[in-house]
C-alpha cells in the first residue's frame, strides 16, 4: 500500500526528471584511507576536472560513520514528505555498496548526496542516508564515477516541495525551477 502527499508549494509546470546531452566520462578510482568520503570524492572529481558526477561505491571500509533513514511523514500537520530518524554514529564499518550523486550546494561549493549499505562489526547489515563530511575512509574504497564534464548538478531551492533538490544544468543552457 504507498500513502501519497501532496507537494506543500505550488505545482511547478516542469517535472523534474531533466537530462543534458553531454557525453559522459568513467572512470575507475580507489578512494584512500585516512580522509573524509566527501573530501576524498572531491580530491578525485578535482583531479579529473569534474564538479558533478553519479557514482558507484563498492567495497572499503570506514572508522567512523553518520547516517540516517528516513520514512513517509504520517503527523497530519506536517507539510513535509518524509520523516526522517534519529542520527546515528557508527564506527568500524565495511561497505557492500552504496551510490552518490556529487554536484554544486546552493553556494557552489561540493555536495555530495550518498546512500550505503554496510555491515557492522558483527556482520549485521544497515543503510542509509550519509553524511559524507563525517564518515572516515578506513579501508580504500573502489568507485565507478560517471562524470559530466559540460555540465553540472546543481542545487535549487524549490518552491513546489519548500527545499532544496539537485538538478542537471548545463554550461550553454542553465534551468532553474
Amino acid at each position: 500500500m504507498s500513502d501519497y502527499r501532496a507537494h506543500p508549494g505550488p505545482l511547478h509546470p516542469v517535472r523534474r526528471f531533466h537530462s543534458v546531452p553531454e557525453k559522459p566520462v568513467h572512470i575507475r578510482a580507489q578512494l584512500a584511507a585516512g580522509r573524509s568520503l566527501h573530501n576524498e570524492v572531491g580530491e578525485v572529481l578535482k583531479a579529473c576536472d569534474l564538479k558533478s558526477a553519479s557514482m558507484t561505491f563498492i567495497g572499503g571500509g570506514l572508522s567512523a560513520l553518520k547516517f540516517t533513514t528516513g520514512d513517509i511523514e504520517t503527523r497530519a500537520d506536517s507539510n513535509k514528505q518524509a520523516n526522517f530518524t534519529y542520527i546515528r554514529d557508527w564506527k568500524n564499518c565495511s561497505i557492500a555498496y552504496g551510490a552518490a550523486t556529487a554536484g554544486l550546494s546552493v553556494e557552489g561549493m561540493l555536495m555530495l548526496h550518498a546512500h550505503v549499505v554496510f555491515t557492522d562489526v558483527s556482520g549485521e547489515q544497515f543503510g542509509g542516508h550519509l553524511f559524507p563530511e563525517c564518515c572516515m575512509i578506513s579501508h580504500p574504497i573502489i568507485v565507478h564515477i560517471v562524470g559530466h564534464p559540460n555540465a553540472a548538478i546543481q542545487q535549487f531551492y524549490d518552491d513546489e516541495t519548500t527545499h532544496t533538490v539537485f538538478n542537471p544544468v548545463t554550461k550553454a543552457n542553465a534551468h532553474v525551477f
